[in-house]
């Protein structure tokens, strides 16, 4: 049976069968692949900017290479001119649509997106020149450029190094067991460094956001709210990935506390009650300086978890080293949760392995052996953070049952007690998973705001407010998220002035952010409400030039011009958006529907008189 890589792997020719690259499978119907691969495939310019017309052959070589499938282009975001910096990264990025049934055994990857991916572990399979049937790569990951794609290598002294035939395939995780990027280019200025790079989930689905929805998390994208643009906050799994973030205050360890007993799960009896059975292995340390952190580990578990209902902790005195074990091993146990470890000569790992539920956030701990000499002897932090892991897996069982008022007075709870404690002061890491604490919080209050201005909602309203205020307090150095929320609950609480300073305060502190974009477009929906149209418009202008193949973005700079009167100048905006939206018929109907809403609403005939051009234009 194929692994889920495999089901997924696409291999994109020419129509003489020739290879030109890799892609992979995002939906039923739907492949992702770099733009660049497409072009080639289609022998035209690589940077040829008008979407190609013309099928593409592939098939899924790991599956059913004697299966020859087309598609065709429905999303393009080609590499720019010579010289051109207007997508800053977000390029090199075709969607093809099948034009037939993908085999039975193909499945779509998941599509993980996750901020801080050093230190992954990583695999991709693609078609280097010589190798049609394809080769595995593996490698870590490594650091952010300026652009945001992410750096990727091979630290093996032997092996495959990603190179051009590898353009298009996914990049699968080790940890996160999902698919976080597309590789997108080799440095061909030192081959010997075996370095690539990828474009990470995020900005894919930012570039293409008909993928929005099916990342997980899910991706909030920003969309006209007063024109029923954006109505859902996709809060929930976005929020479960912030669930571990309170879990170090939480489960608090004493340091230097060596336990006296410990639970085995040999002599746990069964309790129909229990929702999470925590079952923690033996960890594979073959040193003594980290001795005995699984018994640490399940003495104060045990005791953090007599303050919680419906949870065991015990320990199985038996070395997991894969996934794959602690899986057996979990299935055995008749686990929630197994939690195992190892150390090898590269990292230090811990890893958390959902038995019924798949913990796909925060599940994995690595860190490089070049950083693990400050851990050695501060075992304290290791005990923390894998404290932390475990809060993920309590939190979404209690999501999972919509235990939504306990998980919140949890980590109410949770966050009186670190306040009371002084345990963000003077302390950056502290600090920074406070603030994530309060902000989910403030994501749980906001679960009960059910209007568009918390009129018969004001008391979740606050208290969300409240705790984002909190959140920006502790958290100083990454404050877009936190704003941004309080700008939303500003308006929502008909203060408008204080919404347009929080979006102000994102713009000024790191203005070529895409926080920077979104709090652009909501500003400009603040100033529309208020008159100030001019300000708006310019404002959506500047978000317009950063991402020139948003459609929505389009749509709602034309939607200001109309109301401003600039007819010409609305014209001309929709003449770029006609170009695409064709590929995307859910957006094209919500269009038409925002400038008939808003054909009705005007007194101007000369504004109906456009707006009705334009509807027939589209």
């Amino acid at each position: 049976m194929p692994t889920e890589l495999e089901a997924a792997i696409v291999r994109i020719c020419k129509s003489n069968g020739v290879v030109v690259g890799a892609g992979f499978l995002v939906s039923q119907n739907h492949v992702i692949t770099c733009a660049h691969v497409v072009a080639d495939a289609l022998e035209i310019s690589r940077d040829t900017q008008k979407r190609p017309a013309e099928v593409v052959y592939l098939d899924f070589p790991l599956i059913a290479s004697e299966e020859r499938l087309t598609g065709r282009v429905v999303f393009w975001r080609p590499v720019p001119p010579k010289d051109s910096t207007s997508v800053k990264g977000k390029e090199d990025i075709a969607g093809l649509e099948l034009n037939s049934t993908v085999p039975e055994t193909a499945q779509p990857v998941d599509l993980v997106i996750e901020e801080d991916l050093r230190g992954h572990f990583f695999r991709t399979f693609g078609f280097p020149a010589g190798h049609d049937d394809g080769l595995e790569a593996t490698g870590v990951l490594r650091g952010r450029q300026g652009t945001g794609w992410i750096q990727i290598e091979d630290i093996k002294e032997t092996g495959v190094r990603l190179e051009p035939g590898f353009s298009g395939a996914p990049i699968w995780d080790e940890q996160l067991n999902g698919v976080v990027g597309m590789a997108v280019a080799a440095d061909q200025k030192r081959p010997e460094a075996k370095v690539a790079f990828m474009i990470p989930i995020k900005v894919i689905a930012t570039a293409w956001p008909a993928l929005a929805q099916q990342t997980i998390p899910p991706l909030r994208l920003v969309k006209k709210k007063r024109f029923n643009f954006w109505e859902n906050r996709f809060w929930i799994l976005a929020s479960i990935a912030l669930l571990p973030l309170f879990g170090s205050v939480f489960f608090v360890i004493e340091k230097n506390r060596i336990p006296v007993e410990i639970n085995s799960c040999k002599n746990m009896p069964q309790n129909p009650e229990i929702v999470n059975k925590i079952v923690i292995a033996k960890f594979n340390i073959y040193t003594t300086d980290i001795l005995e952190i699984e018994k640490r580990l399940s003495d104060k578990l045990q005791k953090d978890s007599q303050k919680l209902d419906k949870i065991d902790v015990c320990f199985v005195d038996k070395i997991v080293s894969t996934n794959k074990e602690a899986q057996q091993l979990g299935n055995d146990e008749n686990a929630t949760i197994v939690i195992w470890g190892r150390r090898n000569a590269s990292s230090f790992e811990v890893n958390l392995k959902g038995i019924k539920q798949e913990i796909r956030f925060l599940s994995s701990l690595s860190i490089p052996a070049t950083d693990t000499s400050e851990y050695n002897l501060q075992t304290q932090d290791i005990l923390d953070l894998t404290s932390l892991m475990t809060a993920v897996g309590v939190s979404i069982t209690y999501y999972l049952n919509k235990e939504i008022p306990k998980a919140r007075e949890v980590l109410a709870e949770a966050l009186k007690n670190a306040e009371s404690k002084e345990f963000g002061k003077n302390n950056e890491r502290n600090a920074e998973k406070l603030a994530e604490a309060y902000y989910f919080l403030g994501s749980m209050f906001e679960v009960d705001i059910n209007d568009s201005n918390c009129v018969n909602t004001f008391k979740a309203c606050q208290n969300a407010l409240n705790a984002y205020e909190k959140a920006s307090e502790y958290n100083k150095f990454k404050p877009s998220q936190n704003l941004l929320n309080k700008g939303i609950l500003y308006e929502k609480l008909n203060l408008p002035d204080k919404a347009i300073e929080a979006y102000r305060t994102i713009i000024d502190y790191e203005p070529e952010s895409d926080s920077a974009v979104v709090a652009r477009v909501y500003r400009a929906d603040v100033l529309l409400s208020k008159g100030e149209k001019e300000e708006a418009i310019k404002d959506l202008d500047i978000v317009c030039q950063r991402e020139p193949a948003n459609l929505e973005y389009r749509h709602f700079l034309g939607l200001a011009q109309l109301q401003t009167g600039k007819l010409e100048k609305a014209k001309e905006t929709y003449q770029y958006v006609n170009i695409y939206v064709d590929s995307n018929k859910e957006l094209k109907n919500e269009i038409i529907e925002d400038l008939n809403t808003l054909a009705k609403g005007t007194k101007s005939p000369d504004i109906k008189k456009a707006i009705h051009e334009i509807i027939s234009t589209l």
